[in-house]
């Protein structure tokens, strides 16, 4: 499950809680990209995966003001099996005025 909100006009922060089956997990990869379509965001590696329930806070930088955004999440193992793609969470960051 994927939650983000963005902080600043270009930077925000998702909270991921991995998939309890398949465990343990190495990292999360956060995929950020605008609604709107066009270029998504360089992949965010975001580790320690916290265990489910709990969740994972990532930092997310290189935003663009007044942009929505759809943020997934997949929890990746050391070995490189992933899980499944989480649905996304949608989120807009505000202008610069």
């Amino acid at each position: 499950m994927v939650q983000a909100q963005a902080l600043l006009p270009t930077t925000g922060r998702v909270e991921v809680t991995p998939p309890a089956e398949g465990e343990p997990w190495d990292h999360n990869e956060i995929i950020v990209c605008p609604t709107s379509g066009g270029s998504c965001l360089p992949a965010v590696n975001c580790s320690p995966v916290a265990v489910p329930p709990a969740h994972t806070t990532c930092s997310l930088a290189g935003l663009q003001a007044g942009t929505e955004y759809n943020a997934t999440a997949t929890a990746v193992k050391a070995d490189g099996t992933r899980s499944k793609t989480s649905l996304p969470g949608t989120f807009g960051t505000p202008t610069n005025e």
